[in-house]
């Protein structure tokens, strides 16, 4: 990446309205890369059905989805003294003696109307305290998004902060097929790409937008309603933004060259991107409302893959101004930049934490493209992933995870790290992915 910029970055955005799940189905195996060691022992007990049709036991889900935070060490099965019918019958000295500190209980019931409803009690095993109960109720086809709401509630109760498992990611997929080459393109070469949402831990896909061209650089609304893009799908390089409800789309900016890495601002109501006009790279603004566009850098260099602050008075970008690939800050007030990477031989596409402290970045040196974070404060820069391949960081709501792509001998996967990089895990989703971008609560 030395003196040019990594600007191409396949990716697939793809956002889904509400999807229905259907825990019938296997459900996706979650490679765990790593944990932590000082992990809280909890157990979760098979959620107890009541109904003729067939058992789908949400407990799965919420297992699922505490173990991969690294925060907790859920009893296996095979360990799991009894298994309560209903939530009050539970036999606490048992559960005691397996050293667990909590334990989730819970039911579900087949209701008439062909919904279901899930009761769940959470019990402190050594006190014998209820710490929550609860009920949540909904259709057959919500019941996988019910049980990550279940896991919302039982990590708020246990750590006192708001989980993320009912939120979405959004990516760039890209398949090998059977079909004919675009015109134009070498013999023998055909590819598909699709722009999908999936939930956090790669259930639940859906395909948004498909293309025989390249679909790039998706990013959130603030809202969760709205992406927008890069589609080559007309032969140049077009920014679209895309309703999520409706499947609307609109063009937001079509001109010669590039047309580039679009990010919408904190507040939802402009969009920062790249243009080139004739050599010239740069970072502008448009505001979606009246229209007007201005432009942030002015510099012969590439200045490109802007990210907003949190507050949304100054952007990340990317620029090679310094002769390799390296972060700066621009504040908007000004237009003044000042460069903030300095270790390794590039740093390359900041992603801002949710605090506002860091940011991550794709971090290159001797061990290859590693996730790093660099604080904004100190421009200290510590390294989270072993390196190889590892490109587009993107953090979670809360701050305490972050997606990104990592390439292997098969393509390129999702892997989820958290922030101390303590644990780590690979969502197995089929096909070449890229740029995972984390979405809004």
């Amino acid at each position: 990446m030395a003196n040019k910029l990594k600007i191409k970055r396949i990716i697939a955005v793809s956002v889904a309205l509400l999807c229905s799940w259907s825990l019938q189905a296997q459900p996706l195996e979650i490679d765990i890369i790593g944990g932590q060691e000082a992990a809280q022992p909890i157990a979760v007990t098979p959620f107890h059905w009541i109904g003729d049709s067939k058992n789908n036991d949400l407990s799965r889900v919420v297992i699922e989805d505490l173990r991969r935070t690294g925060r907790f060490d859920v009893l296996s099965s095979g360990k799991l003294p009894s298994l309560p019918g209903a939530l009050d019958a539970v036999e606490l000295q048992q559960w005691r003696q397996t050293d667990v500190e909590a334990l989730l209980v819970g039911t579900t019931e087949e209701n008439n109307d062909g919904t279901i409803t899930v009761r769940c009690r959470l019990y402190q095993t050594f006190t014998g305290e209820v710490m929550d109960e609860f009920a949540y109720a909904g259709g057959v086809a919500d019941a996988r998004q019910i049980g990550h709401r279940i896991s919302n509630r039982v990590y708020k109760t246990l750590t006192g902060q708001d989980g993320v498992f009912e939120t979405r990611l959004v990516y760039v997929k890209a398949n090998l097929s059977g079909q004919a080459a675009p015109k134009g393109r070498p013999s023998g070469y055909s590819r598909r790409y699709e722009l999908v949402i999936a939930d956090w831990d790669g259930e639940n896909p859906s395909v948004i937008k498909r293309s025989s061209e390249p679909l790039l650089s998706p990013t959130w609304h603030p809202t969760g309603n709205r992406v927008a893009y890069v589609s080559y799908e007309n032969g140049r390089a077009e920014i679209y933004g895309q309703d999520l409800r409706t499947g609307a789309r609109k063009l937001i900016s079509s001109g010669r060259g590039l047309n580039n890495s679009p990010a919408y601002s904190p507040d939802g109501r402009r969009i920062a991107y790249v243009l080139s006009k004739g050599a010239n790279v740069d970072i502008y603004i448009r505001d979606l409302v009246t229209n007007d566009t201005q432009r942030v850098t002015r510099n012969p260099a590439i200045d490109t893959e802007p990210e907003w602050s949190v507050d949304g008075r100054s952007l990340l970008f990317t620029s090679d101004r310094g002769g390799s690939s390296q972060v700066f800050k621009v504040d908007l007030g000004s237009l003044n930049a000042q460069r903030l990477s300095y270790s390794g031989s590039s740093n390359s596409r900041p992603r801002s934490s949710p605090n506002g402290l860091d940011a991550a970045v794709v971090h290159s040196g001797s061990n290859g493209d590693q996730i790093a974070l660099l604080s904004l404060a100190t421009n200290e820069l510590e390294p989270l992933t072993a390196g190889g391949l590892d490109d587009s960081p993107s953090f979670s709501p809360d701050g305490r995870f972050i997606a990104y792509a990592a390439e292997n001998r098969v393509g390129s996967r999702i892997v989820i790290t958290t922030v101390d990089g303590l644990s780590q895990w690979q969502l197995p989703v089929k096909g070449d992915i890229r740029e995972p971008v984390w979405g809004p609560r």
